[in-house]
């Protein structure tokens, strides 16, 4: 197939291979993989990823920026979870909070309680195929290595009081039980096979129409009342969305604030190396006080610069290690604002170099009568 683009889905133990232009659109690509898996499922139930990158469904292949060029593609295709899976469960639902920066599990049939970080969420939500697997005797199928979709079969389970799951083939032997799609069963009854409808907040416990019945009394509510008004959610994530990319702005401020607290030091370094090396090579035997005094000025900015790098480093706090590097452009900037075309007042300078001058003079005498005294001993 001349000019045409091969990409090749990974999925499961599967390779499924599809050919496309590359004018043509993501979705209409998934839609080949999907129309080959032959198990009723669509192409938003699945995401997609090259090399890790999680890919669009709007662009084409020539306008995405992770395949444009390329002719032979390989696609990772992962199954979205219908549920919210409980990490420490091999595949049951459970609750999910996002408050306080972390996320917190519980509520599963199993009563397990744990959290995450946020990042951590994708791992969390990824249920082990290999373990799913068909319970007909001598069948070697799992859902790794099977595509074709399991079941669960309600009333086997409900018998043995475990969860019997069955390929596509072996389920048609409980053609007279109550079956269900794998993905579906944390939506029926384990003891009525009927689809809950209500929960109970007396018991915490979902309710089919059946299970009713036997709470009569308790605190019940419908799962209507129970949805809030999804659309007032996405319209906050809508929100939230632009002011995520607000803060990027702010955060790009910041960064480049804090690279030019470090460009400040760099920048200092380099300039006070450049002036001691202009001494050397050229000032050995040919002086004036404008190359003195700015070797003098050097030993106190130098010291200076050094107290304030320490100060740095050794604080604990990052937040406060954060406040004095942003503090350290801020001053810059003010500094640099207020003493704009400033006369520098050379001669009270020179008073204080004089001041130093005579007392490094004191010192040095009195150094050299110390070591005339012990060299006399």
């Amino acid at each position: 197939m001349e000019n045409k683009i091969k990409v090749a889905f990974c999925y499961l133990n599967r390779e499924i291979e599809v050919f496309c232009e590359g004018d043509t659109k993501m979705d209409e690509i998934y839609g080949k993989f999907v129309s080959k898996l032959s198990d009723g499922s669509e192409v938003n139930h699945y995401i997609y990823f090259y090399e890790d990158n999680k890919l669009g469904h709007e662009s084409t292949i020539e306008k995405d920026k992770y395949l444009s060029g390329k002719t032979n593609i390989k696609i990772r295709v992962q199954k979205k979870l219908r549920i919210i899976k409980c990490p420490e469960c091999k595949c049951n639902d459970c609750i999910i909070n996002l408050n306080n920066y972390f996320a917190s599990y519980y509520g599963c049939k199993n009563n397990h309680s744990s959290s995450s970080v946020y990042d951590k969420y994708i791992f969390c939500q990824k249920i082990d195929s290999s373990e799913i697997r068909c319970f007909e005797p001598g069948c070697q199928r799992n859902q790794q290595n099977y595509g074709l979709g399991f079941y669960k079969c309600l009333t086997c389970s409900s018998i043995v009081k475990s969860s019997e799951y069955f390929c596509k083939e072996h389920i048609l032997f409980h053609k007279n039980h109550i079956i269900v799609k794998y993905d579906k069963k944390n939506y029926y009854c384990e003891k009525h096979f009927n689809k809950f409808i209500k929960y109970c907040f007396t018991h915490h416990q979902n309710l089919c129409e059946e299970c009713e019945k036997e709470h009569q009394g308790d605190n019940i509510a419908d799962y209507g009342l129970m949805t809030p008004n999804v659309d007032n959610l996405k319209e906050s994530l809508k929100i939230m969305k632009e002011n995520i990319d607000l803060l990027k702005s702010i955060i790009f401020d910041i960064k480049d604030r804090l690279d030019g607290s470090l460009r400040i030091y760099k920048r200092y370094l380099y300039i006070a190396k450049d002036i001691i090396g202009k001494f050397e090579l050229f000032n050995k035997d040919l002086k004036n006080n404008r190359i003195l005094k700015s070797l003098w000025n050097l030993l106190y900015s130098n010291n200076k610069m050094n107290d304030k790098l320490t100060s740095i480093i050794n604080e604990e706090n990052l937040m406060k290690k954060t406040d004095l590097l942003l503090y350290i452009y801020e001053k810059k900037e003010e500094y640099y604002r207020q003493n704009i075309n400033k006369n520098i007042d050379f001669k009270k300078e020179d008073d204080e170099w004089w001041k130093e001058i005579k007392k490094n003079e004191i010192y040095n005498n009195k150094k050299v009568e110390v070591d005339k005294k012990k060299d006399l001993k």
